[in-house]
């Protein structure tokens, strides 16, 4: 039996630590039917990929990208955009331009 463990890579325990009330036997039988239980479990045919180190599944990454996704789809639609447009007269106007007399 082994544990994942932060540093380090694996950490041994053994049956008889486990169950030191059974027999060798019974702690036989016991870690073949704890594996054929982790066998069944659905996350055991998920494959997994590393990130840093550690592994993370396939899935949960997918499903955080997709959580991304909407956060940033909803921050967009949020986001009002405004047009602001001079009026012509505004910029351009005659008095300004000709105020002085350049032939003068």
């Amino acid at each position: 039996m082994q544990k994942r463990s932060g540093n380090d890579e694996h950490v041994t325990f053994f049956a008889d630590d486990v169950w030191p009330e059974l027999t060798a036997e019974e702690r036989q039988q016991r870690v073949k039917e704890l594996g054929e239980f982790l066998q069944t479990l659905p996350t055991a045919s998920i494959t997994r990929e590393t990130a840093d180190g550690r592994y993370v599944e396939s899935r949960i990454i997918s499903e955080i990208e997709r959580r991304t996704q909407l956060v940033c789809a909803a921050a967009s639609k949020d986001v009002l955009h405004k047009r602001l447009a001079l009026k012509p007269s505004a910029v351009y106007r005659v008095s300004i331009c000709y105020c002085f007399d350049i032939f003068s």
